[in-house]
């Protein structure tokens, strides 16, 4: 049996030196961003705890009216829904 060589054709990516420069730009740009958004998710994380927990004192001192408008309000902001 005759093996048979063929042929790939490989494209090759030619980039300048402006065209890397932009890319390596754009990548710290991503991962600048990726990180801004792990902070704000932090932050979010640990606004939305002392939330619970201002609510949690405060249930102690209001009506129970007052307390179950405002659980179902503040419920309605932790899951981003409008009119909260």
């Amino acid at each position: 049996m005759k093996r048979q060589v063929v042929e790939i054709p490989i494209k090759v990516w030619e980039f300048s030196l402006q065209d890397a420069e932009q890319i390596v730009a754009l990548h710290r740009e991503t991962l600048r961003l990726m990180n801004e958004n792990a902070r704000l998710k932090a932050e979010v994380e640990r606004l939305t705890k002392a939330g619970d927990l201002v609510f949690l004192v405060l249930r102690k001192k209001i009506s129970v009216f007052l307390y179950v408008v405002t659980k179902n309000r503040w419920n309605a902001a932790k899951e981003g829904k409008p009119g909260a």
